[in-house]
């Protein structure tokens, strides 16, 4: 992911055409997307600057890749009784199941069967209903 952001609605209204890249998208401080100018001008009349620029690092060629290496994060996390945030987590797997292989799948889901034997039952919930809606395309 990108760290680039708009400090300033008067910053995004100078840089935006030359910063922003196919695929990126604009989350203001407030964690709402900005899609279009007037979001743009919501989040500066409400205080809601910086607004982060992320771009997209995950392509169809690498999935698999990236879906590996994030479940080893996650997974060396959880050993480290390091706090993971459970809709994240569950949002993370579903959508590099969606691009992944059927690999992706597996992982992910044994990853959920760790968690859950670990005592953390609502995380491997939200992770196997993401992961189902993933492999379907949802």
């Amino acid at each position: 992911m990108s760290l680039r952001r708009f400090d300033t609605f008067e910053m995004w209204c100078n840089k935006a055409k030359s910063w922003m890249r196919p695929g990126d998208i604009c989350i203001d401080a407030k964690d709402r997307r900005c899609r279009v100018g007037a979001d743009f001008m919501r989040a500066r009349d409400e205080g809601a600057f910086p607004v982060r620029i992320v771009s997209r690092i995950l392509d169809e060629d690498h999935a698999d890749e990236w879906s590996a290496h994030a479940a080893r994060v996650c997974a060396a996390r959880m050993h480290l009784d390091f706090p993971l945030h459970a809709d994240a987590v569950a949002v993370l797997a579903g959508t590099l199941v969606a691009v992944a292989s059927a690999a992706a799948e597996a992982t992910w889901e044994g990853l959920a069967a760790q968690f859950e034997a670990q005592g953390q039952g609502d995380l491997a919930a939200k992770m196997r209903i993401a992961i189902e809606k993933g492999a379907n395309g949802a």
